[in-house]
């Protein structure tokens, strides 16, 4: 399946190896995302912050811009304060760090905030 996949972490390491412009404003990840959904038809568009929590400002650019795609964030999820506020914008958030940092027993909790 197809997705748009936007880097937003240059120190992540799809940020080094693709050598990815990361610094970019809400109305150009707005732009990325709005190409991939009304003219690629991408199921899925992705905000990769990778191990650091991004711009809510961006995120929300995103969910904006898109009609009929998923926006997927995933980037510094460890709390269920940020899994909240990025459930706002994004249908489907990403919640490696909790697990990385805290164990499973996390899930929980990250879960119960977004729904």
């Amino acid at each position: 399946m197809p997705e748009a996949y936007i880097v937003l972490n240059p120190d992540s390491s799809v940020g080094k190896i693709t050598k990815a412009i990361c610094n970019l404003k809400p109305g150009e990840v707005a732009a990325y995302a709005t190409i991939a959904d009304h003219y690629f038809h991408f199921p899925i568009v992705y905000l990769e912050y990778s191990g650091t929590y991004g711009d809510p400002n961006v995120v929300k650019a995103a969910s904006d811009a898109i009609d009929k795609s998923i926006l997927y964030y995933g980037g510094g999820i460890n709390s269920a304060e940020k899994a909240a506020q990025m459930s706002k914008f994004a249908d489907t958030i990403v919640v490696g760090n909790a697990v990385y940092d805290q164990g499973a027993a996390v899930l929980k909790a990250t879960v119960d905030a977004i729904q």
